[in-house]
């Protein structure tokens, strides 16, 4: 089973070389979008650091050569924001996509406990 890596999971691994040596073991699945928004983040000046852009984009290249990337189709979101509309769990229907990606052979990447 493969551990999903949301941009914030992405992001702690910059900081982290636990959670870093993690992800080039195991290798992480994502979204393509999880690259611009951990460049956005890297560049933002949101975190305790800032990085210029060359080297966000740089560290960014690196984080890819130990992701898999999974996108889903347009129709693919519209069933799963429905069926979050079914079950009204909107606040979540971000997370369910994400997840939802890699069909049932992944798991979420808890951003929350480096595990």
């Amino acid at each position: 089973m493969k551990a999903y890596w949301d941009s914030s999971a992405v992001i702690e691994a910059c900081n982290s070389p636990v959670l870093r040596a993690r992800l080039h073991r195991e290798r992480g699945l994502t979204r393509t979008h999880t690259l611009a928004e951990v460049f956005s983040t890297l560049t933002g000046g949101n975190l305790a650091f800032r990085l210029e852009a060359d080297a966000a984009a740089q560290t960014v290249a690196n984080l890819a050569t130990d992701l898999d990337f999974h996108d889903l189709a347009a129709a693919d979101v519209l069933t799963a924001l429905k069926e979050a509309r079914k079950k009204r769990s909107s606040r979540r229907a971000h997370s369910r996509l994400s997840a939802c990606g890699g069909g049932s052979k992944i798991r979420r990447k808890k951003t929350s406990h480096p595990g």
